[in-house]
């Protein structure tokens, strides 16, 4: 107003035809006042509808025929119930105390000196393996109970021990079957159609030359063609090779030096014997 009058003073009524300038800096406080109550009436306006929701509870529990006891249950009931007159948590349980059985309460005293500490830790590691010893020794023992009592435990232990004697049986049947044959393969000169050789099988006298060989010679077996590695443990670039053929003719192979191989042409061979060049 005081600008309009100065202006009024000059310009006459033409300066109420204009609008004038506006503030360049707005009131701070005017705005925080604004605010402020603002956030004040809202606050209110929540309370207002907090306390009337609650009034209808409680109108609708009293037409129900509901007492004061479930009135209070009610309210306990609610963990948080907004904001009250006394605090927003007002209704929220409290803490409570912790049970007797969560911990051990120990009154503890000064350290003891180191001397003491030594010996009490020896003695605990002494105790404490001692315990694992008994732990052990009872689990034994109830294993061994359990053995006992349990005939599917006894049974199994039984056919285990059968298999054992059966396997045992059969090899003992085989060596002396070798045996035998190795010795009638001896007398022909290892040579697998000798006429002493006719009545036996031809894969049971190749299998007791090869495992013969095997025991002695450290034989390795193949296929004519392949390409064999020889390997000695007291010389390992050294070899010689008798080979024989399904044929039964004694075949002499000369060792490659380089490359520690053989190359064979055809057949089925054995490798039975082996020296040093």
């Amino acid at each position: 107003m005081k600008q309009l009058r100065e202006r009024s003073q000059d310009g006459g009524v033409l300066a109420y035809g204009e609008r004038p300038q506006a503030r360049s800096r707005p009131n701070e406080r005017f705005l925080q006042n604004t605010l402020r109550n603002l956030g004040q009436a809202n606050r209110r306006a929540d309370e207002d509808g907090m306390w009337a929701s609650k009034r209808r509870q409680e109108e609708l529990y009293v037409k129900r025929g509901a007492g004061h006891q479930d009135m209070t249950k009610l309210l306990t009931s609610r963990n948080v119930r907004g904001r009250g007159g006394i605090g927003t948590r007002a209704d929220q349980i409290g803490p409570q105390q912790m049970d007797d059985d969560a911990g051990e309460l120990r009154v503890a005293g000064p350290a003891r000196p180191p001397w003491l500490q030594t010996h009490a830790d020896a003695a605990d590691i002494a105790a404490s393996a001692n315990e694992a010893e008994q732990w052990l020794d009872w689990q034994r023992q109830q294993q061994q109970q359990r053995q006992l009592s349990d005939p599917m435990a006894k049974r199994s232990k039984n056919k285990k021990d059968k298999k054992k004697k059966k396997k045992s049986k059969a090899l003992r049947d085989l060596a002396y079957k070798d045996d035998e044959l190795w010795r009638t393969l001896a007398a022909a000169s290892l040579n697998p159609d000798h006429p002493s050789l006719q009545g036996h099988d031809r894969a049971a006298v190749q299998g007791v030359m090869l495992r013969r060989m095997q025991a002695r010679h450290n034989v390795c077996a193949g296929k004519i063609g392949s390409m064999l590695e020889l390997r000695s443990n007291d010389h390992p670039s050294s070899g010689f090779g008798a080979l024989f053929s399904p044929c039964g003719s004694r075949l002499f192979l000369d060792y490659h030096f380089s490359h520690s191989v053989f190359t064979v042409e055809e057949g089925t061979f054995w490798l039975i014997g082996r020296q040093q060049l």
